[in-house]
């Protein structure tokens, strides 16, 4: 029975780190793709942001670049961060108007977003602890790997919890783009491509969230 009470969980762990690992490497070649890809007649993902904003009659947000080449993010403080990309590529483009659903849904259900956000930085924290546990119940004691194992799986679960309302921001972003960015649809459909890609990457987010202390960023 111990055997089996190790196994299952293992294999599950293996088999998520596998394709969140295949994810993430999509979503890092489509990113490289799309980040000097210009869309539309949209200036800068900041000209969009500020029609969005306007026309759905959100806050004003403030538009920052980030240091990473792929990530974006909504910050509580109002401010969005966009990948290191230029401001008119279809990368930055998607990124504002997923980050601005992100604005909305805290807005539209304030007390859902702020769950949201709190379980993903629970995740977060709890994904840089689960490979030092594996390692050292490997390396030294054995009932480290079974707790690594657990903790893996809270991991998933909390990455799981926050797929609908992914979901939900990539809806509202392609609405937005749709109907505010002027776009044909050979644009839409890579624009689209990279908010599905979005929802799963929020997943990988947490699931080998310990990878991005070995990320090599490029521009």
């Amino acid at each position: 029975m111990n055997q089996y009470v190790i196994a299952i969980p293992f294999a599950v762990t293996v088999t998520v780190l596998v394709l969140s690992l295949v994810v993430r490497t999509r979503f890092i070649k489509a990113c490289s793709l799309e980040r000097r890809r210009r869309v539309g007649e949209i200036s800068s993902s900041v000209d969009l942001a500020e029609r969005i904003t306007s026309a759905r009659d959100l806050p004003e947000v403030e538009v920052r670049q980030g240091g990473s080449a792929f990530g974006g993010s909504y910050h509580l403080k109002d401010y969005i961060t966009v990948p290191n990309a230029p401001e008119w590529s279809a990368l930055s483009v998607a990124v504002v108007a997923h980050e601005l659903a992100h604005l909305e849904q805290k807005e539209s259900t304030p007390l859902l977003a702020g769950i949201s956000t709190y379980l993903g930085i629970i995740g977060n924290y709890l994904s840089y602890l689960f490979v030092p546990f594996l390692a050292v119940g490997f390396l030294f004691y054995w009932p480290l790997v079974p707790a690594g194992l657990i903790t893996y799986l809270i991991i998933v679960a909390l990455a799981l919890l926050e797929v609908p309302l992914e979901m939900d921001a990539s809806r509202r972003a392609l609405g937005y783009l749709r109907e505010y960015g002027d776009f044909d649809g050979s644009e839409l459909n890579r624009l689209k491509g990279l908010l599905r890609l979005a929802i799963l990457t929020r997943i990988t987010i947490l699931t080998i969230g310990f990878l991005d202390l070995i990320y090599t960023r490029g521009d």
